[in-house]
């Protein structure tokens, strides 16, 4: 792979504590978060977090909210404990290309399908989608393509650059949310996804939303004080909330 910049600040930390619980799935430690008592999970989510882990608070409260709204979420540590902190990755000697490399795709992919695996046989969900952010984002389309979940929520994907293959090999309904200030998929590229979405025979299940004015990340570590980002990010979330009680259910039918 070519020197691959950052592209991720590593942002606000939000308010809140999480209220999951740590686990083992697939053998890797897993966030999971379940819905509230009584109620019959739709199905279940895989939250693929960015570069900064399933340990960050952030990714956690989401995980939180998806549970809420009636799903089983699941955020696995793709990193094998290494945390990679705001200073690191900060630091003038720190390469993310590095960093990306250390996790083959093959491992990543590989180690998902253990989750799902093994999240069916604990929970009995096999009824699951995927939302990724920036690196995570990357995986949940892979996983598309693999058929190994039935929806796809690609929150400012990173690396797609580097795998335009996988365009070719969307299986299910996808989401993408992008934003103009977003140096992983300029404008030329998110033209491209619009095309090849389009070209798709259920492209009437496929969308990419566009974000004016938000940064890559805005999703998972926007500052949640600032009333532009704080709605950008709601609306988001809402529309991948949206996108999975549509196909999810729709699968499952």
């Amino acid at each position: 792979m070519a020197e691959f910049k950052q592209c991720c600040d590593p942002g606000t930390v939000w308010e809140g504590t999480p209220t999951g619980e740590e686990v083992t799935l697939g053998g890797l430690d897993t966030y999971l978060a379940t819905p509230p008592l009584c109620q019959t999970p739709k199905g279940g989510v895989l939250v693929i977090t960015d570069v900064f882990s399933w340990e960050a608070k952030n990714v956690r409260l989401f995980a939180d909210r998806v549970a809420k709204a009636g799903y089983v979420a699941v955020c696995p540590d793709y990193f094998h404990g290494e945390v990679l902190t705001k200073e690191r990755y900060t630091s003038k000697d720190f390469s993310i290309s590095e960093w990306i490399c250390r996790y083959p795709q093959e491992q990543v992919m590989s180690e998902s399908e253990s989750v799902l695996a093994d999240l069916k046989t604990s929970h009995g969900i096999d009824n699951v989608g995927a939302i990724g952010f920036c690196w995570g984002g990357l995986y949940a389309l892979k996983l598309n393509a693999s058929s190994a979940v039935k929806a796809a929520v690609l929150n400012h994907c990173s690396l797609l650059a580097y795998n335009m293959e996988v365009l070719d090999q969307i299986a299910h309904p996808v989401l993408f949310q992008c934003s103009d200030n977003d140096s992983q998929i300029p404008t030329e590229l998110r033209h491209k996804i619009e095309e090849k979405l389009h070209a798709l025979p259920f492209n009437r299940s496929c969308l990419l939303k566009f974000y004016p004015g938000q940064e890559h990340g805005w999703t998972m570590r926007g500052d949640d004080k600032d009333a532009s980002v704080q709605w950008a990010a709601e609306e988001a979330f809402e529309a991948a909330l949206f996108f999975f009680n549509t196909h999810l259910k729709a699968a499952s039918a």
